[in-house]
């Protein structure tokens, strides 16, 4: 039968004695139907190539024509196609070709969420240094892929079909970061994107730093299986991944917390058949300034404990904490020791470490008996070690790095007003709701007599 008695045959069944039209999408506009048929009959040549041109769609204005067509159907659309959604490329330029593979992947999965390429950088360095591993290994990905009024930090382009994200990776970057609530982060901005029909692999910085071989194993058995391609590989051992892609530098904050000396007390030799009280304040001088020296920097209070517990006392009395201060002042102006932000400290170089306290004194572990100075240091070789870090994680960070499982009110804001102070002076700086150390020459403006040193 030929087409005009296709035609005619068909029409028996059109209700209400519409007649079954046949137009092209120039002439389509002003006509409904119930239900719609599309064609679209764009492929590869013999080379294989898929153009990027698809006639008056790609054309100025073809994204008018295309909703035009679309819309002529009261109930569905059917489509028949010989391309898919991955056969048009991330790039292309026309809206209305933009429009076509959106509408393709509406009619494949139907969900409106084929992601667009945005032309956005990397939110972060983390971004980038996870973007750059997934190249790597042989993938390619596109930063701030824009789904739904959403970004998306980084999108898996579909080996097979350049045209398809196969993978959407969460890089705990600044999308993240400004969502209004933990809720809104964790499980709302999730849940849309699933229901959109994203695959998605988080990665969180903290895990990544901490344990970088292990993250990228997980990275890259997610995108294989996003494939549906034969097991990669085993990846890269850390020390044989290329150095632009490791952490930089590649020390986890464990390895940091394992290097960093414990708290040690020392033991001052005492005159024999004296009482403390009975000393000169010559003699108090020099015992204290053997404890500063020491264990600076280091409070009053504990230069006190040192010296009566060498005498055999069980506590520290008024009159023996202002005989202890009497021999400090002594010392500081025999230019033995100095007096800075509430502890005593020596004129050489302080330790370039904080001290782990985990299996120290009850008293050194209270947060007024650690000093400004050390919980800088502490602050600095956390930011240093992950790179850049979220401000809600470098506080739980520095203290565990100082040895505190837990963080009790005095430890949250004695280390929040030292973050604070180094952001004042320029030692670290927030992009994008992370924290990162100052590169280059220490500020002018430095808060120690020198800069803290961060070399192990």
């Amino acid at each position: 039968m030929h087409a005009a008695g296709l035609t005619s045959a068909a029409e028996a069944f059109c209700p209400n004695g519409e007649r079954l039209f046949v137009k092209n999408l120039e002439t389509v506009q002003g006509d409904e139907r119930d239900v719609v048929f599309i064609s679209i009959g764009y492929g590869r040549d013999a080379q294989g190539r898929m153009s990027v041109n698809f006639g008056p769609v790609s054309a100025d204005g073809g994204e008018r024509r295309l909703n035009v067509l679309i819309s002529r159907a009261r109930q569905r659309c059917v489509v028949f196609s010989s391309i898919q959604t991955g056969d048009i490329r991330l790039d292309a330029v026309p809206r209305g070709t933009r429009m076509l593979r959106e509408f393709l992947h509406f009619a494949e999965t139907g969900k409106l969420a084929a992601g667009a390429v945005t032309g956005q950088e990397a939110d972060s360095p983390f971004e980038e240094m996870v973007a750059r591993v997934i190249r790597t290994n042989g993938y390619d990905v596109v930063p701030q892929v824009g789904v739904s009024g959403f970004r998306i930090d980084l999108g898996v382009i579909d080996p097979l079909q350049p045209g398809k994200f196969v993978l959407g990776v969460e890089c705990d970057g600044a999308t993240y970061h400004s969502a209004r609530s933990a809720r809104d982060r964790d499980r709302l901005r999730h849940q849309v994107l699933v229901q959109l029909g994203w695959r998605l692999h988080h990665i969180w910085s903290t895990d990544w730093f901490r344990n970088p071989q292990r993250e990228i194993a997980r990275l890259l058995v997610a995108i294989q299986d996003a494939c549906g391609s034969p097991p990669a590989p085993p990846p890269l051992a850390v020390s044989q991944i290329p150095e632009v892609l490791k952490p930089l530098p590649t020390r986890s904050i464990e390895l940091v917390a394992s290097q960093l000396p414990p708290y040690t007390e020392c033991q001052p030799e005492v005159p024999k058949h004296r009482e403390l009280l009975q000393l000169t304040q010559s003699e108090m001088a020099t015992l204290t300034a053997f404890v500063v020296k020491a264990e600076a920097p280091i409070h009053a209070e504990e230069v006190a404990r040192r010296i009566r517990e060498a005498f055999g006392l069980e506590r520290t009395g008024n009159r023996i904490l202002a005989k202890t201060n009497d021999g400090l002042r002594t010392a500081e102006q025999l230019g033995e020791i100095v007096f800075e932000e509430g502890f005593w400290s020596t004129r050489e170089r302080r330790h370039p470490l904080p001290r782990d306290r985990r299996n120290a004194a009850l008293p050194l572990r209270r947060a007024d008996r650690i000093a400004p100075y050390e919980y800088r240091l502490a602050v600095l070789q956390v930011v240093e070690a992950a790179v850049g870090i979220a401000r809600e994680d470098l506080l739980p960070e520095t203290a565990r790095l100082l040895g505190f499982d837990r963080t009790g009110n005095d430890l949250q804001k004695a280390i929040d007003k030292q973050i604070a102070t180094l952001f004042k002076s320029a030692h670290i700086y927030s992009n994008n709701g992370h924290i990162y150390l100052h590169q280059g020459p220490p500020p002018p403006n430095g808060l120690d007599r020198e800069a803290p040193s961060l070399n192990v």
